[in-house]
This record gives C-alpha cells, sequence and structure tokens, in this order.
C-alpha cells in the first residue's frame, strides 16, 4: 500500500507547482524561489496599440527586442520602422522586493518597488500572473514614454514559463483608458535569462 500512496503523494505535490503553461512539470523549486533572481530581457515581441479618439488616428507600433536592441514598425496611414537600443533588467527577492533598469534609446528609468503573485481566479490560476508596484524611481519619470510600465506606477504581467534559468512573460492590458484623447493597449510576450 505504501508503495501506491508515495508515488501518488509525490504526483499530487509536483503537478500543483505548474502553473504556467510551459512551466516545467517537475521543479524541486517553489514558483517564488524561481522568480528570485537578477532577469535580462533576452528577446520578445509587443505590439502597442493606440486609438486616438481626438484626432480619429488608430494605429499599431510592433516591438521586436533582441538583446539590447529593438526594432519597431508603425503602420498609421503610413510604414515606418525604428530601431534603437533597448535593455530591461528586473531583479526580484523572494521577500516581495524588485528593482529595475530600463534603457530605451537615450531614456532610462530606474526604480524600485514590490511584486506579488495575483490570486487565481476563474479565468487564471493562483500565482500564474505577478503584479509589479513602482514605489521609487532612482532616474527617469514615469511620465516619459517607456515600454516596461507604459507610464504607469502598476503593472501586471502573466508568467508563460518559469524554469530555472528562463521566464517568459507575457501582457494583454489596456494601459490607458481616457475617453476625451486615446486609449493605449499593450500585447505580446518577452522572454529573460538569468
Amino acid at each position: 500500500m505504501k508503495k501506491i500512496i508515495l508515488p501518488l503523494l509525490c504526483l499530487l505535490f509536483f503537478s500543483t507547482c505548474k502553473k504556467g503553461e510551459d512551466d516545467p512539470f517537475i521543479s524541486l523549486r517553489s514558483r517564488k524561489a524561481r522568480l528570485e533572481g537578477d532577469w535580462h530581457l533576452s528577446t520578445g515581441k509587443l505590439t502597442e496599440s493606440v486609438d486616438d479618439h481626438k484626432n480619429k488616428l488608430r494605429f499599431n507600433r510592433v516591438f521586436s527586442f533582441t538583446s539590447t536592441r529593438y526594432e519597431a514598425t508603425e503602420d498609421a496611414g503610413y510604414y515606418a520602422v525604428y530601431k534603437g537600443v533597448y535593455m530591461l533588467s528586473i531583479n526580484m527577492d523572494k521577500n516581495g522586493s524588485f528593482n529595475f533598469k530600463e534603457q530605451f534609446d537615450s531614456r532610462e528609468l530606474f526604480g524600485e518597488g514590490v511584486w506579488d503573485f495575483l490570486q487565481g481566479s476563474d479565468k487564471i490560476k493562483n500565482k500564474e500572473e505577478v503584479n509589479f508596484i513602482i514605489g521609487k524611481l532612482t532616474k527617469g519619470s514615469s511620465n516619459e514614454y517607456h515600454l516596461f510600465n507604459w507610464g504607469l506606477t502598476t503593472m501586471r504581467y502573466r508568467v508563460k514559463e518559469l524554469r530555472n534559468k528562463t521566464l517568459v512573460l507575457t501582457v494583454s492590458n489596456d494601459a490607458v483608458t481616457d475617453p476625451s484623447n486615446a486609449d493605449l493597449s499593450y500585447s505580446g510576450e518577452l522572454t529573460f535569462v538569468q
């Protein structure tokens, strides 16, 4: 009987660790422990959608990231391509603190704050989404154009994959909604490595 119960208990314990769709089936480290550390953006794609009510203008800007560079294509009745420097690093500790550094061309945004997993609901599993709240900026302004925080101090990302040295975050949010001006939303996937 012990030979059957022990493997079933192990299977039940380890299968509850898998939260993200691409998480490892078995991990000896908790999700919180795996999130701890220094993460650096390695690749990704982010789509910024703008619906400007005032000027009756709608457009998308699609960013592709590779290591320390980005390329953005914009379709707003005309087609444009932009290239430049983009670096993002996030350091998280298991006690719920984080700091980050983002360089977007010549603009820099450095800050710190708190992070926590969101509780599960009908549509998401417990610890499937992480909330970042910026408490203090040490360089730059949250009002400037940045991609990590979208000009906000609270951001929510879904953790698609969390392995020993790989973190994949996805986003699908309305960042700013202002009926008299414009709606701004972001969607995409960012891969970080340690």
